[in-house]
């Protein structure tokens, strides 16, 4: 990959140039600028506060609240997970009913008891992929 910077003070917005053989290459590139600083607004214990995409690990669904989990920090949202799921990037899976998880965010996947998977983030929390989601996880992660 050939990257150019090019800093000139004249220019009033950003200007991207994306030259690559196949369509796909590009779509990918433009879909994670896009995405890079997307935020979603979610709230603590004491403010509401934008939390970018990037670093969310993983969006829990409990008793029609919606978790979002960070790397070491839960917040609420007013969204619903279905929302969620119509809003995410391509790095995010669902892996049950109630659950969304970041895949950028995982750093190991195992075998678990009765056709599922668990699925250890960077932080170490681990989660665990309901079997009728399996299929769909590997397909993410081997590219499919």
């Amino acid at each position: 990959m050939i990257i150019k910077k090019v800093v000139d003070p004249l220019k009033k917005e950003i200007e991207i140039t994306i030259s690559a053989n196949t369509d796909e290459e590009i779509d990918n590139i433009v879909v994670a600028i896009t995405n890079a600083n997307k935020t979603l607004l979610c709230t603590d214990d004491r403010e509401t506060v934008p939390i970018k995409w990037n670093d969310i690990f993983y969006f829990e669904s409990v008793d029609k609240k919606l978790f979002v989990y960070t790397k070491d920090k839960i917040f609420s949202s007013s969204k619903r997970l279905y929302e969620i799921e119509s809003e995410m990037t391509d790095k995010f899976v669902r892996c049950s009913k109630s659950c969304i998880i970041n895949l950028s965010k995982a750093k190991q996947f195992k075998t678990s008891f009765g056709s599922r998977l668990e699925v250890v983030m960077t932080n170490n929390e681990k989660i665990i992929v309901n079997r009728n989601y399996v299929k769909d996880i590997k397909n993410k992660i081997s590219g499919g």
